[in-house]
């Protein structure tokens, strides 16, 4: 038997020393967890793949830099900080950030944080708006108690958020966004699996976690500008399997949309496509509806204008639950079901609990949509309280 020559013994020993070394770094790093080899080895795979074209964005103002900080930490604490993630942060205002605003903001992350500017016209009022046909409608909402019933810049910014902020500049280059509120509380560990990847790799065009009714008094005529929309430009209109979640069986506007409500109409979460919101069917869907200046002569907001452009171009195979995730906005609040040790809730806190048996949460719908009772005890119940 022919002996191995030294130099092939010493180069296996090197190379096992050195394999040794990078394994205890590795584990040395904090990214490396003690897993079943069958979901270490997914997860690895997970990252290795390119990740998405994305970025984390909100339309927030100088004086809201506390609560964005705030809101930033949890999302850093639970997401972004990985080197794996690090998705860039884009931030626009309808006035120039202050430089104190921007220093500590870039302080928060070590992702590349984006500023920039509404641009003046796309934030203006529209010349086509009669202003005093639109207060007088302010005005009998402020009587009925309708909130924000008098803003001007709420109307501004729900008309901006709902067709316009995807062609912003900063905007262009991303294919995915995860809108961000200020205030907004995250409970949970986000990375496994990563939204925005989730997004991609199941073809999913809309991402959403909280469904509620919205005020009928601020969109009396919302349902029947998409439905001329629909009779307009079939072309553009699909029979989606989506459709049946926003109407009663009269076939009329059951007010449900995702991630906002009545009483706190300020969105919170939502992760969605941009290539989807860009696309001539869903910029012909807002020119429609901005041209009718309902949202000036009513209080359209942007979350009933995107859940209905889902209703009108999406599947349901397009659409996804992001029940794993944890997040609140007061006042209410969403905490996943079975997730012990991953997530700083409890499930009973969450928003079916305080409203079972109301009817404002559309979670029942969603689950109906799917053929499901619920995705736990409480949905099971709220829905058989609905329906004896």
């Amino acid at each position: 038997m022919t002996p191995v020559p030294r130099y092939l013994l010493a180069a296996v020993l090197a190379a096992l020393v050195l394999n040794a070394v990078l394994l205890y770094r590795a584990q040395g790093t904090g990214y490396v967890r003690q897993r079943p080899l069958a979901r270490s080895g997914a997860r690895l795979a997970h990252f290795v793949t390119k990740k998405p074209n994305a970025a984390i964005y909100a339309l927030v103002r100088n004086r809201e830099l506390g609560s964005l900080l705030e809101t930033m930490q949890d999302m850093e604490r639970n997401f972004n900080a990985h080197p794996d993630t690090q998705y860039p942060y884009v931030f626009l205002n309808d006035e120039p950030f202050t430089e104190r605003f921007m220093r500590h903001v870039r302080a928060a992350t070590h992702a590349r944080v984006y500023f920039g500017q509404v641009p003046p016209e796309e934030w203006a009022v529209p010349a086509s708006v009669d202003m005093d046909r639109a207060r007088k409608s302010w005005e009998l909402m402020q009587r009925q108690h309708v909130a924000y019933a008098d803003s001007q810049s709420y109307r501004q910014m729900c008309r901006y958020q709902s067709g316009l902020f995807m062609n912003h500049p900063l905007m262009q280059p991303f294919d995915y966004y995860w809108r961000i509120e200020p205030g907004v509380s995250y409970f949970c560990e986000m990375l496994d699996p990563d939204p925005f990847r989730v997004m991609r790799d199941r073809q999913k065009k809309y991402g959403w976690v909280i469904t509620l009714r919205d005020d009928p008094r601020t969109l009396p005529t919302l349902w029947e500008q998409t439905q001329a929309f629909r009779a307009q430009y079939p072309q553009y209109a699909l029979n989606t399997s989506m459709m049946p979640f926003f109407q009663t069986r009269r076939k009329q506007y059951n007010t449900c949309h995702f991630w906002t409500s009545a009483w706190m109409p300020d969105p919170d979460f939502e992760i969605a496509d941009l290539r989807w919101m860009r696309s001539e069917a869903y910029q012909a869907f807002f020119r429609y509806l901005d041209a009718t200046n309902g949202f000036f002569y009513e209080r359209w907001g942007d979350a009933p204008v995107h859940s209905l452009a889902v209703g009108l171009f999406l599947n349901e195979s397009e659409v996804h639950y992001f029940e794993d995730i944890g997040y609140q906005h007061p006042p209410f609040r969403h905490c996943p079901v079975a997730q012990p040790g991953r997530c700083a809730c409890v499930p009973e806190d969450s928003l079916g609990t305080e409203y079972s048996g109301s009817g404002q949460n559309c979670l029942y719908l969603w689950n109906k949509l799917h053929g499901e009772l619920g995705v736990d005890a409480f949905e099971r119940l709220r829905v058989a309280a609905l329906e004896t």
